[in-house]
């Protein structure tokens, strides 16, 4: 976020490591939440990592001082934030030493001892990016070192801000890297990540050169790397080719994902069910239009028909996955085969506790369903929890008609009456009751003129 910065004297002989990175990026818009302070006596430490910021090229002594730009003048009120202060610390001196390769060598044997030695076995549990091993691996700055971060990138998760791949980008000896990285790209059991692409694509820039010539040359560089990456898949086997697979078809163009998704779609159905959950809802969610096809009806027939009872909340831990995965399935099930999923629709829709409401159940062109409205009210009416009361709600508003208002008004009635509604099921409920008896739903909208609910018109529901 750019909020500090150190300043070396002399600057020559030092180096920022990660320039080429921000600099070949393009614009980059970062932020969130975050909280204020008054100034007090009381401290507020903010670590920072001196070597993730300045890189020391050479021996001698190097005077550094640190800034800060958190610290503005601010009016409580209407008045906008003041301009930020530039605040800085006092100096320090640092003595850097010529690298002595024994004791270099020696720092290497540890830290591998430390992390468990070399990452033979593939798919090892990754330490965290915050240990001190994985930090010292990151700046050791060898070309050995720069190896075995190159070993352990596909490790990482998907995010490039980690040790491996930064520690790549900002190593004095990254060439070293780059060529550890060109023949793990072709290695048949390592699987190809989106870290180890993005790293590949910054490693052979020269960040003097222009920001606008580095992003042209990283755009290159990516396009080339996934290319050679669509031809090492055809050797990749196992997990490797799941992720490798993975990685390539998130990445290409159209045309390239069109031919990936007729050569390779079957391979990702057959691993379909080896991969974590997350990265199966991602698969039939957001990257769906990649790898559409017919040959999935199997798949997706047979994850919908998966049945679990999860306790509320279902956006809980447990439940949030394995629901949007079966519901997410249900969708694409019917997308490619209307008729042959309308069965199931149906009876998740006439279930006594359905796993989704209509934002998922609700695809079933029909104004009305007056073969199971009856079913859905009657099953609003004994619904044991929250969460099944909001899901039934919602499908009393999409396909019940008035047949069943005498039904179900008695509770609609009593829930209103004590207040003892949660949001979803309360406003689908009203919206049933004003879309079949806009006289007696607009009674009952008086009643709940001071609802919270009501003042927001969003619904938030669950899968």
């Amino acid at each position: 976020m750019f909020y500090e910065g150190f300043d070396i004297d002399p600057a020559a002989g030092t180096t920022d490591p990660l320039l080429a990175y921000f600099k070949s990026a393009g614009p980059i818009f970062g932020g969130g939440l975050t909280n204020f302070e008054f100034l007090s006596e009381k401290p507020i430490i903010i670590p920072l990592d001196l070597n993730e910021w300045v890189r020391f090229d050479k021996p001698g002594k190097y005077r550094i001082t640190v800034w800060s730009g958190r610290v503005s003048d601010m009016t409580i009120g209407d008045k906008d934030y003041g301009a930020p202060a530039r605040i800085k610390s006092n100096t320090i001196e640092l003595q850097i030493l010529a690298p002595d390769p024994a004791w270099q060598q020696a720092q290497l044997r540890e830290i591998l001892a430390e992390l468990g030695g070399p990452p033979s076995a593939r798919w090892v549990a990754m330490p965290e990016p915050t240990s001190i091993a994985m930090r010292r691996l990151r700046y050791l700055g060898t070309a050995d070192a720069a190896r075995e971060l190159a070993l352990r990138i596909s490790d990482e998760q998907s995010g490039i801000s980690t040790p491996c791949a930064f520690g790549l980008i900002g190593s004095p000896n990254r060439m070293a890297g780059l060529e550890e990285l060109k023949k793990l790209l072709v290695d048949p059991d390592f699987p190809v990540g989106v870290n180890f692409l993005i790293t590949l694509s910054v490693l052979p820039l020269d960040p003097a050169e222009s920001a606008e010539d580095l992003q042209k040359q990283r755009e290159a560089n990516v396009k080339a790397a996934q290319s050679a990456l669509v031809d090492a898949l055809a050797n990749k086997r196992g997990k490797a080719l799941d992720e490798s697979l993975e990685t390539a078809m998130r990445w290409a163009d159209p045309s390239a994902a069109s031919d990936l998704k007729s050569k390779f779609v079957v391979k990702l159905i057959d691993s379909f069910d080896q991969l974590p959950v997350e990265k199966q809802v991602d698969w039939i969610g957001e990257n769906w239009p990649k790898v559409k096809d017919p040959r999935w009806l199997p798949t997706l027939r047979a994850i919908a028909a998966r049945y679990t009872d999860f306790a509320p909340p279902h956006n809980g831990e447990e439940a949030y996955y394995p629901l949007r995965l079966t519901g997410t399935a249900l969708m694409r099930w019917y997308e490619l085969d209307p008729e042959g999923a309308r069965g199931t629709v149906i009876a998740e829709i006439i279930r006594p506790k359905p796993r989704y409401g209509a934002n998922i159940l609700g695809l079933l062109p029909d104004k009305t369903l007056p073969a199971q409205q009856q079913a859905i009210a009657s099953h609003f009416v004994s619904a044991p929890d929250y969460e099944t009361e909001g899901y039934l709600a919602s499908l009393l508003d999409r396909y019940a008609d008035a047949a069943v208002l005498p039904v179900v008004l008695p509770k609609i009635k009593r829930k209103i009456q004590h207040q003892q509604w949660e949001c979803v099921p309360e406003t689908y409920s009203l919206s049933y009751v004003e879309k079949v008896d806009p006289h007696t739903g607009k009674l009952l909208r008086d009643q709940l003129k001071d609802s919270p609910c009501l003042k927001d018109s969003s619904i938030n529901q669950a899968p």
